[in-house]
């Protein structure tokens, strides 16, 4: 039995009101419900993303609380909804899907639509979804999704999604989405997949690489002593984050103002981000030093197996010795060797050829559009036809622009 329940504001054991956009309801007593709740604040709905994020099908640490939580603070936030599929048996009720969404207009014609929020420190929109091996979630979304409606937006845009795991990639094919689910061109960037002998330069880097490597380490170490130091405990983080800064600060990024340290809102985002995600053993940082000297400074967020270098400086005055290389390969040695390894997301633009470099193994992104309402298959296929035609001049703008590295830079900040 389906029943569509539309504007209805109801109360849950999460919120005191949310916005169900449909229901649907299973067998033994089972009930699952899709809609929008405005705020966090509930400690309830705090547990229960947490929770599901411990046991995601693919993680997404910008939809986990400790970055989410600081990216509203700090990134205007307050038109943010979060977008959540529940189960409920008698008064138990479960959180089996969860993406923070806005309502926003898309592409060329502004098509109003509930869209992931992903600001630029977050290129990563993949929703937390509950692993189960029946399928259960997977059904009731599709379910639920069939007679969605809400009265301004048109569809729901799932940006920079993957196929990893069966909930996506089942969701393309599903014979009852056909008609109102489409993928827009993605675009590819780099990774790393699981190790089989567990050693990282072995299996990467090729007798030049390796060489090349040495050769500049053992530049290097004629300056002076180096060594290398790892962050864990919250305790120590905020020294090295603080070198962080200041090392980034002096590069490119502060002459061009796109350094995190360039504005109040992105420095406090970073402090908030990476302390609060520090406690919860879910980032680290690395460092390399030079007589003491901080020359290279890496972040890195992590999520059930899975590690995201997020952001990495280092002194332009030792760019020839390679000392960002140095510290990227001694922190992926780290991760790929650990027997908690899943994979690596490098979180970088596409066509970034220096991260390949380290972690070739390319992920596939896209933008996912499912069309709810009213003439959803038309307004999917009218969103998705707009995003690639957007996809197809940027690629443009990029080859024509390629040779002069400020445009490239240009280029690849602009977003659908």
């Amino acid at each position: 039995m389906l029943k569509s329940l539309t504007r209805q504001i109801t109360k849950t054991s999460w919120s005191e009101s949310c916005e169900i956009l449909s229901t649907y309801a299973g067998i033994d007593s089972m009930g699952w419900k899709l809609g929008l709740i405005n705020s966090l604040d509930n400690l309830d709905f705090q547990s229960a993303i947490t929770k599901l994020a411990s046991e995601a099908l693919v993680p997404n640490p910008f939809f986990e609380l400790p970055i989410l939580k600081a990216a509203l603070k700090n990134f205007n936030g307050n038109n943010v909804q979060f977008l959540f599929l529940s189960k409920q048996i008698g008064n138990e009720e479960t959180l089996k899907f969860f993406a923070p969404v806005c309502l926003s207009p898309i592409g060329i014609f502004r098509q109003k639509v509930l869209q992931t929020w992903n600001h630029v420190y977050a290129p990563l929109g993949m929703p937390l979804i509950a692993h189960d091996t029946n399928g259960e979630t997977q059904k009731a979304f599709i379910e639920c999704i069939k007679i969605a409606h809400h009265d301004t937006a048109k569809a729901i845009v799932f940006k920079e999604v993957s196929k990893e795991g069966h909930f996506i990639n089942d969701l393309c094919h599903s014979r009852h989405l056909s008609d109102k689910l489409l993928l827009a061109k993605g675009a590819s960037r780099a990774g790393l997949k699981p190790i089989k002998n567990l050693n990282y330069e072995d299996t990467y880097f090729s007798g030049k690489r390796k060489q090349r490597l040495r050769k500049a380490k053992t530049e290097l170490e004629a300056l002076g002593s180096i060594t290398f130091h790892d962050f864990y405990d919250q305790e120590f983080i905020d020294e090295p984050l603080e070198e962080f800064f200041k090392l980034e600060e002096s590069s490119w990024k502060g002459k061009s103002k796109t350094a995190l340290n360039s504005t109040k809102s992105s420095a406090a985002f970073c402090r908030e981000a990476v302390s609060t995600a520090t406690l919860k053993e879910k980032c680290q940082m690395h460092s390399l030093k030079l007589n003491d000297k901080t020359i290279a400074s890496l972040i890195t967020f992590k999520s059930n197996g899975f590690f995201y270098p997020w952001k990495i400086a280092f002194d332009e005055d030792y760019a020839k010795y390679s000392a960002g290389n140095i510290l990227t390969t001694y922190a992926t040695g780290l991760f790929a060797n650990k027997d908690c390894f899943k994979g690596l997301d490098s979180l970088a633009s596409e066509h970034n050829e220096t991260t390949l470099r380290f972690w070739p193994d390319e992920k596939e992104f896209f933008t996912m559009i499912i069309g709810i309402g009213k003439d959803a298959t038309k307004t999917a296929l009218s969103i998705t036809d707009e995003l690639n035609r957007i996809k197809r001049i940027k690629t443009t703008l990029r080859s024509f622009l390629k040779k002069h590295r400020y445009f490239e830079r240009f280029v690849s900040s602009l977003r659908m």
